[in-house]
């Protein structure tokens, strides 16, 4: 039984790698509502942080994280963070923006759960249409 799931999460992975980014893409700009300022999640491996010691050593081993502060826990008890290099509405440190900042938001972000708030004017769209995938 072991053997299956694991051969299971090797086709899944793969599945993602392969497929899942290959037939998406994101389209729009960045209308600076601050959203994604507000409320960020951190995987640690491919798991989302749920004690903070973990988020402690995180930031500890990775100086990028250290402008970032606990906001909240969800109902999943996920931590979630918000950016204190965010004031007044605009990035204090734009230029020197970590890269976790630059990316966003990026296609691999929705195998894993993410999610693009309702006001955020960025779109995930394929760049093919599903019928292409049937021929």
């Amino acid at each position: 039984m072991k053997m299956i799931k694991k051969i299971l999460k090797l086709i899944n992975i793969w599945y993602y790698k392969i497929f899942f980014p290959a037939n998406l893409k994101i389209e729009g700009h960045c209308s600076k509502c601050g959203v994604c300022c507000k409320k960020i999640y951190i995987l640690l491996g491919y798991k989302s942080i749920k004690k903070e010691e973990d988020f402690k050593r995180l930031q500890y081993n990775y100086p990028s994280y250290r402008h970032l502060e606990i906001a909240g826990k969800d109902d999943n008890g996920d931590f979630y963070f918000k950016c204190n290099l965010f004031i007044d509405n605009l990035c204090s440190k734009y230029k020197q923006r970590p890269l976790i900042c630059r990316r966003y938001p990026t296609v691999s972000m929705f195998k894993y759960g993410g999610v693009l708030n309702d006001s955020c004017t960025y779109k995930l769209v394929p760049k093919k249409k599903f019928e292409f995938f049937l021929n």
